[in-house]
């Protein structure tokens, strides 16, 4: 009996494995914006000459930073290539990775999610990487790889066998970015009212119950910030834009962080409380700045950067050890 059973569970692993790997690489209505914005954003850094600032994180960058703006204050072309923090700390580096090249300065003001994840990848994650980015598969832990296996769904590999690619519409998607990679269309007078209600309705993230100090966040910064030192890029890691709540002002969390990560030895620009803003600030989420807001935001960043920069020559001194 017992024997039978295994032979069952083998066979349907097997089927699993089977449908689980005809998925691969299959395109997804789910991710379908994320992709195009990818290949957008990849073109323009491919046509952007060097030395150039990229600039890369999720959609808080996306909708928060004016490219324009730093390339003016700083006399160096500039790129946005933030698209969405549901793809997680892993599958950005390893996108921002792709655009790198020897030379660059690379600001990055990643969400606070991506500080808390220790290898168990979202639906967002698992979807884009199987979808349009199975080759980052090996470059993941076991546990990841597992967690992407074994939570993809019969559901949603059928789904994708048989649906029709939409082309993106509505806010999201390389149709509302411009061409230095900046979301476009979110001046305060296209707001609408459900955006409005929504930022109302969001309610504080409780980030000192989920951190520990200990994530895999840090061993993937730390990987990452040895290859930008191999390759002579320098790495300037920021705060994001962020709704303020009262809690936030209780919360170690924001206050660790930024000690962590300079104590490892990374250059961390910013207080976090410094760049919690007002609810009239934002666009429709607790981290997507509204056009005017992002000009605020923009300005204030600068500044904070300026000592790192010497004129128009960026240092390329190294900050880690």
């Amino acid at each position: 009996m017992y024997r039978y059973f295994l032979y069952g569970v083998t066979a349907w692993l097997a089927a699993y494995a089977t449908v689980f790997y005809i998925s691969l690489n299959k395109p997804s209505n789910v991710s379908k914006w994320v992709h195009d914005a990818y290949v957008k954003k990849t073109l323009i850094a491919s046509a952007t000459p060097s030395p150039r600032i990229i600039i890369s994180a999720g959609s808080s960058t996306l909708f928060g930073i004016d490219s324009s703006a730093i390339s003016q204050a700083f006399n160096l072309p500039v790129v946005n290539y933030s698209v969405n923090a549901g793809l997680m700390l892993p599958v950005i580096l390893h996108k921002t990775k792709q655009i790198l090249r020897e030379g660059d300065i690379l600001i990055m003001p990643l969400e606070y999610d991506m500080y808390l994840y220790n290898g168990s990848p979202n639906e967002q994650m698992i979807d884009y990487v199987i979808s349009y980015e199975p080759h980052i598969l090996p470059t993941l832990t076991l546990k990841e790889q597992f967690y992407i296996f074994w939570q993809t769904t019969f559901r949603s590999i059928i789904t994708k066998q048989t649906q029709e690619i939409q082309t993106p519409q509505g806010l999201y998607g390389a149709h509302n970015i411009d061409n230095r990679g900046d979301q476009i269309n979110t001046a305060k007078a296209d707001q609408a009212k459900e955006f409005y209600k929504e930022l109302q309705d969001t309610k504080p993230y409780e980030y000192n119950n989920i951190y520990k100090g200990d994530e895999l966040s840090y061993r993937y910064l730390r990987e990452f910030a040895a290859y930008c030192k191999q390759n002579n890029i320098k790495l300037i890691l920021t705060p994001c834009p962020l709704l303020t709540k009262p809690q936030y002002k209780e919360e170690r969390f924001f206050a660790d962080v930024p000690q962590k990560l300079r104590a490892m030895g990374f250059t961390y620009i910013g207080n976090p409380y410094d760049y919690m803003y007002s609810i009239d600030f934002f666009f429709n989420t607790d981290y997507h700045l509204n056009d005017e807001a992002r000009k605020t935001h923009t300005q204030k960043l600068i500044k904070e950067l300026l000592p790192n920069f010497f004129g128009n020559e960026v240092s390329t001194s190294s900050n880690f050890r």
